[in-house]
């Protein structure tokens, strides 16, 4: 159509032109034109475009007619066939089967055979556009189903929801009929049953037919009359029952439940009528416990047996090793046989004035009863074997007062006979000559301090009577302050902390203090201000209980001890009680808690050691101090202090106490360090024996232990691993306090619980 429209629009642009230049004759030519004409054939109209008719066109003047003569003139649009437009065929909507594929509603055009989804055929589609699916068969499967005697079964097949057809298979590829899945009844397949009499016991029946496969009842043997199963049957016959009395269970034996017994088949029954059968089990009343009285075991003597530790059953009169009455045994079992005595002769003696004598008697190296013959059949009080030794023969020496200058004596006697001295009358309490000694000496010696002593120089007094106003001498009595003074025992030497934070920083000051050992003057203590100060890097904030820190590795002093460290980590808001440091195994240091008090505990000693436990005590301040560092320690070491739980201690357990420090006052002994360990809450009430041991370099320890308000005190040879124990009572929540008695610190302490 728009190639026609095209050619249409060329003509009448032609027809104008030749009009503009007076068409084929001129106006000042009176020649007659002949058209050279071109026929153009007709084209027919389509729905969509126009067509037109059959036409003529003069190539020279451009017009168009509708005869080749050129006759008779027309113009373009007299030869224009408008389109026809489609001429539609609705087609319905087909819905699909299983088998075979539905169509949507759709339009066709009679004249040009094309597809549209529209009736104004807007929208032109192919035929495929309409096509819906086959949808397949929805298949249901149905199970086989086994033949019996009297109903037919069917093989398993499926069919389908929609179109109802049946199959052989899932995919419905095989169609088959119903009657293709029918499997025949099989029919009564019966075998005789043969009469058989009732008893009580058990039911009888008749004679009949039974069916193998339904289980079914029949007179005869085609299974054409068939019998209910009730009238098969023949019922038991009644029990002949006996009744049995109830028996009472003792220790000794079992007892039992009333119950019948039928005497013809022997079953039991628990009612007379026999309706509820039992066996003889639950008849059966078990044995009940013996009542069961512990015997103490008694050691024998020389002359009396005695006996293990056994128990005796009231009731059966029975005997046990036990108390649970597994084991019986008799009395001869209990018996330990007479030791008999282990005698050894005390020969005869004198009495003179130093000592008792005695007659000859015989004493028991067992029992240490005394007799008058070896076989003991005679014994006899050992006081009166003794013979009372003879009086002293005294004479009185009277004191005599010592001077200044000159010795003096108290008061004792001599013996004229044995040569020896007493300090009584009566001669009872016998002593030295020398005891009695006393020595010339200036009374209350009054001493000067004239000059201190120092760490390089030594210190001098003066010394006076104050009796007789002697001067005695200018000595030079203060040695300097010195080790070798100090491991020499001429001073004792101690070093105590004082605590002092600035905006130089939080510093724990050493005080060396010398005291003056084994002295009878009044001599005071000298101090110095020591230069090894331990400063704080950091500070650890304990208010919540825990803190975690590190300590930088190049602080640390290698191969050093406590009084070379330099650096450490103060401890703030500490609360009473104990807390533990933690820090990463395998590290060579030392890790040690100073406090104010002048209290040192080493918390960890070697690589072996990842923890340690230290007392808090108000009023004193704490710094955490890491040393004698392996110089393989490069990276900084992390720790935790956290507040710990007691120490609690059960039967068979041991827990390791670590270092106890140890006093600083003098004399044999001093209050050291106390540590509180509790008894687990679930320790039974009874005797219980507590050790402690350990190792370490001091020859000999001591130790209080304090429990409900009773002191024992105990000691440690440390040698080895050895220990002394205390026996005591004791229960769960009791708090067992040691308290370590020692100058020295004591390392490596561990306490062991055992039950007695």
């Amino acid at each position: 159509m728009k190639k026609f429209l095209t050619a249409v629009c060329a003509a009448l642009a032609a027809v104008a032109m030749a009009a503009a230049f007076s068409a084929c004759t001129p106006d000042d030519q009176s020649e007659t034109h002949t058209h050279d004409m071109t026929s153009v054939a007709a084209v027919e109209a389509t729905c969509t475009e126009a067509g037109h008719t059959a036409y003529y066109e003069c190539s020279g003047c451009g017009k168009y007619y509708s005869d080749e003569a050129g006759e008779n003139e027309i113009s373009l649009d007299d030869t224009v066939i408008a389109a026809t437009g489609h001429s539609m065929d609705a087609v319905a909507a087909k819905a699909a089967t299983c088998t075979e594929a539905g169509n949507t509603a759709y339009y066709v055009c009679d004249n040009c055979g094309k597809y549209f989804s529209d009736e104004a055929g807007n929208t032109q589609i192919t035929l495929a556009d309409t096509v819906v699916p086959a949808t397949g068969h929805s298949m249901d499967a149905v199970a086989a189903k086994a033949a019996t005697c009297t109903e037919a079964g069917n093989t398993a097949y499926y069919v389908c929801d929609d179109c109802g057809k049946y199959f052989s298979d899932e995919a419905g590829n095989t169609e088959i009929t119903l009657a293709d899945t029918a499997v025949a009844a099989t029919g009564h397949k019966t075998s005789a049953v043969a009469a058989k009499a009732a008893t009580c016991a058990q039911a009888g029946n008749i004679a009949c037919y039974v069916c193998d496969s339904c289980g079914k009842y029949f007179s005869d043997a085609a299974a054409t009359s068939e019998i209910a199963a009730a009238d098969v049957t023949i019922p038991a016959l009644a029990h002949s029952l006996t009744a049995v009395a109830a028996k009472e269970a003792t220790c000794a034996a079992e007892g039992n439940t009333a119950y019948y017994v039928c005497s013809a088949c022997g079953k039991l029954f628990s009612d007379g009528a026999g309706t509820t059968e039992i066996t003889a089990a639950d008849t059966v009343v078990a044995t009940i416990p013996h009542t069961l009285t512990a015997v103490e075991a008694k050691a024998a003597t020389c002359t009396e047996a005695g006996n293990t530790a056994y128990y005796e059953c009231f009731v059966c009169g029975k005997y046990f090793a036990d108390a649970n009455g597994a084991t019986e045994i008799t009395v001869a079992d209990t018996v330990v046989p007479v030791a008999g005595h282990d005698m050894i002769y005390v020969v005869a003696s004198e009495a003179t004035c130093t000592r008792p004598g005695n007659i000859g008697y015989y004493l028991c190296d067992t029992c240490g009863n005394t007799y008058s013959d070896y076989d003991g059949t005679h014994a006899i009080d050992v006081q009166s074997t003794v013979v009372e030794p003879v009086p002293h023969t005294l004479t009185l020496v009277p004191a005599e007062s010592a001077t200044c200058t000159e010795d003096g004596h108290t008061a004792y006697y001599e013996c004229s006979v044995c040569g020896n001295y007493f300090s009584d009358a009566e001669g009872q309490t016998q002593i030295d000559l020398e005891n009695t000694v006393v020595p010339a000496a200036h009374s209350t010696v009054t001493k000067l301090v004239t000059v201190a002593p120092t760490a390089t120089t030594d210190g001098a007094v003066d010394e006076v009577c104050s009796v007789c106003e002697t001067p005695l001498r200018e000595v030079v009595y203060l040695p300097a302050l010195t080790e070798d003074n100090v491991e020499n025992g001429t001073y004792d030497y101690s070093v105590t902390y004082r605590f002092s934070s600035s905006a130089r920083g939080t510093y724990f000051y050493r005080i060396g203090v010398y005291s003056l050992a084994n002295t009878t003057y009044d001599v005071p203590d000298f101090t110095e201000e020591l230069n090894t100060n331990i400063r704080a890097l950091s500070t650890c904030d304990l208010s919540t209980g825990s803190v975690d820190g590190s300590f930088s590795a190049s602080y640390l002093r290698y191969n050093s001890s406590l009084d070379n460290a330099r650096y450490g980590v103060y401890l703030d808001n500490l609360n009473e009680g104990t807390y533990k440091l933690t820090i990463p195994t395998g590290l060579d240091l030392i890790a040690t808690v100073v406090g104010t008090d002048g209290s040192v505990a080493d918390l960890i000693t070697s690589s072996d050691v990842s923890e340690g436990k230290f007392s808090v005590v108000p009023g004193v301040e704490y710094m955490l101090v890491f040393h004698s560092a392996s110089s393989s320690i490069r990276t900084s070491v992390t720790f935790t202090v956290e507040e710990s739980e007691e120490i609690a201690i059960s039967p068979s357990q041991s827990v390791e106490l670590g270092t106890f420090s140890g006093g600083r006052a003098s004399g044999s002994s001093a209050d050291g360090e106390a540590k509180t360990i509790k008894v687990a809450a679930d320790v039974p009430a009874g005797t219980y024996k507590l050790k402690l041991s350990g190792y370490g370099n001091i020859t000999r320890s001591y130790f209080t232990f304090t429990v409900n308000g009773k002191d024992y005190y105990t000691s440690i040879d440390m040698a080895g691993e050895m220990g002394i124990s205390v026996t005591i009572e004791l229960k769960g929540g009791d708090e067992v306090v040691i308290k370590s008695n020692n100058m020295e610190d004591v390392p490596n302490i561990k306490l062991t619980m055992t039950a007695v």
